[in-house]
C-alpha cells in the first residue's frame, strides 16, 4: 500500500457596511484535492516470489478534484439580537482514472450552500440561537469507483458513475441561562438534519453466500437523524455540592435495498445523566456522573429480531493535595450494556487510572507525575453498532496496563495581574 494525497485551498473574504447595521459578506475559495490510490495484491498460489500484481484484486487510481465556491451572506446586528442569511454556489470538476483498468472518469457537480441563524442575548448569561445549513454532498471517488482489494473473495464492489448528489438539511438550535450569584445553570441544544437522495449501499445475497456492494442513491427516501440534550444544574447549600440532571435523546431513520427490497432501520436512544461536583481550592476535587439509557434498533426487513439494551456508565473521579506540592489524582469509567437477541452476553468493563504528581516552579507550572493506566487491566477494544444493513459488536486489540512518567508543563498559570 503507498497512498499519497494532496490539498491546496485559497480563501478571499470581503465584508462591506452598508449601514451601521446591515454588512454584505462575500467570500470565494478555490480548492484542489489530488490522491493517489495504491493497493496492491500479489498471488502467491501461482507466484511464490510475490512479485507479480494480482489486477483484479489491486487498485492504482489517481483522482483530482478542482472546486470553486462563491457565496454573498448579509448580516444584520443589533446591541442583542443578530441575524445572518446567505448562500454559497460551488461547481465541482472532478477526474478519476484507473491504471489497472484503463477506467477513465470525469463528473461535474453544482452544490448549494444556504445558510441563516438567528441568535438573541438576553442578558450576558442568557441567550438563545437558531441556524440553518444546507450542504450538497458529492458522491466519493471510491463510492463512484470502488477500491478492490483481497478482503474476501465472495465480496464484489461494482462501479457506479451515474450517482449524483445527495442534500442534507441541518437545523441546530442551542439555549442557555446562568444565575452566577445562586450557581444555578440550565439549558439545551438540538440538531435535526433531513438528508434527501441519499447514497447509500445497496446489497445482494446470493444463496451461495457471496455478497455483491453497489453505492446507489435513494430517489424517493429521506434520512434523517437528530439529537436533544437537556441539563439542569444547582449548588446545594450547607454541604456546598454542585449537582445536575440531564435528559438526553438521540436516533434517526435510514434507508438501504438489500435484495432489491428497501430495509427501513429505526434507531433511538434515551438518557438520563447525575452529576455531582464538590471542590476545595488546593485541597481536594470530587466528581461523579452517572448515566443509564435505553437503545431500541428495529429494522423493517427483520421486525422480530430484537436489538433493543439497556446501559449503564459511571464516570467518578478524585483529586487531593497533600504536602503543598504533591497532588494524587484517580478516575474511573464503568461501562455496562445488556445483551440482546443478536448479542448473546452482556459486556461490562471498568477502566481505572491513577497519577501521583508533585508540582514545581512558580505558580507550579511544571508538575511531574508516575502514572499507571487501566490499573484492572480491562481496557478491552469494544463498539457496539446499529447501521442500516447490519448489527454489529467489534472487540479489538488496544493498550491495557501500563505504568507511565510524565510532565505537564501549564502556560495558562500566569501571575496575577498588579492593580
Amino acid at each position: 500500500m503507498n497512498d499519497d494525497w494532496r490539498t491546496l485551498s485559497m480563501n478571499v473574504n470581503y465584508t462591506e457596511p452598508l449601514t451601521s447595521k446591515l454588512s454584505l459578506i462575500l467570500n470565494y475559495t478555490l480548492n484542489n484535492d489530488k490522491n493517489q490510490d495504491d493497493k496492491r495484491s500479489f498471488n502467491l498460489a501461482d507466484n511464490p516470489l510475490g512479485n507479480v500484481i494480482d489486477t483484479a484484486f489491486s487498485t492504482k487510481m489517481s483522482a483530482s478534484v478542482w472546486g470553486n465556491q462563491a457565496g454573498a451572506a448579509l448580516n444584520y446586528a443589533l446591541k442583542k439580537m443578530t441575524v445572518k442569511i446567505g448562500n454559497n454556489i460551488k461547481l465541482v470538476n472532478m477526474d478519476i482514472g484507473d491504471d489497472y483498468t484503463l477506467q477513465q472518469l470525469n463528473r461535474s457537480f453544482t452544490n448549494w450552500y444556504p445558510s441563516a441563524s438567528f441568535n438573541y442575548k438576553f442578558s450576558n448569561y442568557k441567550a438563545i440561537n437558531i441556524s440553518y445549513n444546507g450542504s450538497s454532498v458529492n458522491p466519493t471517488r471510491n463510492q463512484l469507483m470502488p477500491f478492490r482489494y483481497n478482503n474476501s473473495q465472495l465480496v464484489t464492489y461494482v462501479t457506479n458513475t451515474d450517482l449524483d448528489n445527495s442534500f442534507n438539511n441541518s437545523v441546530n438550535g442551542y439555549f442557555y441561562a446562568s444565575k452566577i450569584v445562586t450557581n444555578v445553570y440550565y439549558g439545551a441544544n438540538f440538531n435535526y438534519t433531513l438528508t434527501s437522495n441519499p447514497i447509500t449501499q445497496s446489497i445482494l445475497v446470493s444463496p451461495s453466500g457471496a455478497y455483491t456492494y453497489r453505492f446507489v442513491n435513494m430517489d424517493g427516501y429521506n434520512n434523517n437523524s437528530y439529537y436533544l440534550n437537556t441539563y439542569y444544574s444547582k449548588k446545594i447549600k450547607g454541604v456546598d455540592i454542585q449537582t445536575g440532571v440531564g435528559l438526553n435523546f438521540s436516533g434517526g431513520t435510514s434507508y438501504s435495498p438489500i435484495n432489491n427490497e428497501i430495509n427501513k432501520l429505526n434507531y433511538n436512544t434515551s438518557a438520563f445523566a447525575v452529576e455531582m461536583h464538590k471542590t476545595k481550592f488546593k485541597s481536594y476535587t470530587v466528581y461523579l456522573l452517572g448515566q443509564v439509557g435505553y437503545t431500541v434498533n428495529k429494522s423493517s426487513l427483520q421486525p422480530d429480531i430484537k436489538n433493543n439494551y439497556l446501559f449503564t456508565t459511571v464516570n467518578p473521579s478524585v483529586d487531593v493535595y497533600f504536602l503543598k506540592k504533591f497532588q494524587l489524582h484517580t478516575d474511573a469509567v464503568y461501562l455496562w450494556q445488556e445483551k440482546t437477541q443478536a448479542f448473546a452476553n452482556d459486556f461490562n468493563r471498568t477502566i481505572w487510572n491513577a497519577w501521583i504528581g508533585r508540582n514545581f516552579l512558580k505558580n507550579d507550572q511544571l508538575t511531574v507525575k508516575l502514572s499507571c493506566n487501566d490499573i484492572l487491566n480491562q481496557n478491552n477494544g469494544y463498539e457496539r453498532t446499529a447501521t442500516n444493513t447490519f448489527f454489529s459488536e467489534n472487540r479489538y486489540t488496544t493498550i491495557r496496563r501500563f505504568f507511565m512518567i510524565g510532565a505537564t508543563w501549564s502556560f495558562t498559570k500566569f501571575n496575577n495581574l498588579k492593580q
